[in-house]
């Protein structure tokens, strides 16, 4: 009688890490209290060639006068360029949040900065 060939068992693939490739995909190191900061450079790719996407929150600690007041924008220029401007709140807090989806030899690329005051957390 014949003996039954073993099926292999897969070996657990690995998937690299993905980061920012070049500077443009790097959160800033500080975010002006006044003024414009450019947060995510044009044509932003990861390693794996993957376009970073940027999401920016900003919030105040307490409760703040209702209505029209501006206290930060978000400007979107093309192919991808995030710029922040703020208003000179010394107290505002903005997250920042990059990601970039997963490819089949990388994981996906994800990152959470935080400024309190324009520092960076």
């Amino acid at each position: 009688t014949p003996t039954p060939t073993p099926t292999p068992t897969p070996e657990p693939v690995t998937k690299k890490v993905q980061k920012a490739a070049d500077g443009k995909g790097q959160p800033p190191a500080r975010i002006k209290v006044r003024g414009v900061t450019v947060v995510t450079g044009r044509n932003a790719l990861t390693n794996a060639g993957q376009s970073i996407r940027t999401q920016v929150v900003a919030s105040l600690p307490d409760a703040t006068a209702q209505g029209e007041v501006r206290y930060v924008k978000v400007i979107r220029g093309p192919q991808g360029l995030v710029k922040v401007r703020t208003y000179g709140r010394p107290d505002l807090k903005i997250v920042v949040r990059q990601h970039a989806p997963a490819t089949s030899e990388y994981k996906a690329f994800s990152t959470r900065s935080v400024y309190v005051g324009g520092v960076k957390r």
